[in-house]
């Protein structure tokens, strides 16, 4: 592991601020490191998850969103690379220079 869980939780919140995804309704995020199994076969990845808009969505019975946003991070050089969320995928582009993120892909 290159990276810690801080650090995954500081990018992904700066990614979607960077991006205009970010809420006040956001809760509490989830954090899970996955050694190339399940999220990217292959790579070791950092997923991030925000749960969002309960008062739409509802609450599981752990009491927590059903909407969920997931920010995608690679442990190899600590870049975000998408976002998923209900009915949506985002491919993340990132400005060295100006440490910028930007939507390059929507889908839809």
């Amino acid at each position: 592991m290159n990276y810690t869980e801080d650090y995954a939780i500081t990018l992904a919140e700066k990614v979607l601020k960077d991006i205009g995804y970010w809420g006040e309704d956001y809760e509490e995020p989830t954090v899970r490191f996955d050694a190339g199994e399940y999220i990217v076969i292959g790579k070791d990845t950092w997923l991030v998850s925000f749960p969002y808009a309960a008062e739409d969505y509802g609450r599981d019975v752990d009491g927590h969103s059903n909407a969920l946003r997931h920010v995608t991070i690679f442990d190899s050089d600590g870049i975000a690379t998408s976002i998923s969320y209900r009915n949506g995928h985002v491919e993340l582009g990132y400005n060295i220079e100006e440490d910028i993120y930007f939507i390059a892909d929507r889908r839809p």
